[in-house]
């Protein structure tokens, strides 16, 4: 709500009583329903540490369906492979990213005994099931899952990436149509940086 007078007094006017309480009251109103982003100036200095909201955050997504997996339709989920992988292009110097959530969903579970495990670091260490793991050892039993966590992601000099790694196998998980999957998504953040 832009601030605005409501009535223009002329030099040596007598004001009433009534007339100064409507423009204090107009002060009140406009303070008492917030600031938007027309009352402030781009030199106004609003720091990230004196919002709110003082996060970025972004979501990491994996869809793999049963012909990503196997175009044959005959083998499911795989057992120690890295299924899928995501680079962030940050390095050393950047704002170390945090994880925070992880959740899945899955059209075709098979026996309930297929594994996965998100990891994090190099595309090396990810392919090779290393890292840092995110969240515990998934287990495709059910249609969904989800668990929260605060696992520290480190940058460095290389791109890190996140991969998802299969570690057990059920040949009947996302298995037999073609429009079968498994979706997992994670959730990052870190503080507000300025570049």
């Amino acid at each position: 709500m832009p601030l605005s007078r409501v009535h223009t007094f002329a030099a040596k006017t007598i004001v009433d009583g009534a007339e100064l309480d409507q423009e204090f009251d107009n002060i009140i109103a406009h303070h008492t329903a917030g600031h938007t982003s027309e009352d402030l100036a781009a030199s106004a200095g609003v720091l990230d540490t004196q919002l709110a909201a003082k996060y970025e955050h972004m979501l990491v997504q994996f869809h793999v369906t049963a012909v990503d997996l196997d175009p044959a339709l005959a083998s499911g989920w795989p057992a120690t492979t890295l299924v899928a992988a995501q680079s962030l292009p940050d390095v050393t110097g950047s704002t170390p990213w945090t994880a925070t959530h992880l959740c899945w969903m899955c059209s075709a579970i098979g026996g309930g005994v297929g594994t996965f495990q998100i990891y994090w670091g190099t595309y090396a260490q990810v392919s090779a099931g290393a890292g840092t793991a995110i969240g515990g050892l998934q287990t495709i039993n059910a249609t969904s899952g989800s668990e929260t966590m605060t696992t520290a992601l480190a940058v460095g000099a290389a791109i890190q990436a996140l991969g998802l790694y299969a570690v057990g196998a059920d040949a009947a998980a996302v298995d037999t149509v073609a429009t079968n999957f498994l979706n997992v998504a994670v959730r990052i953040r870190r503080p507000l940086a300025t570049s």
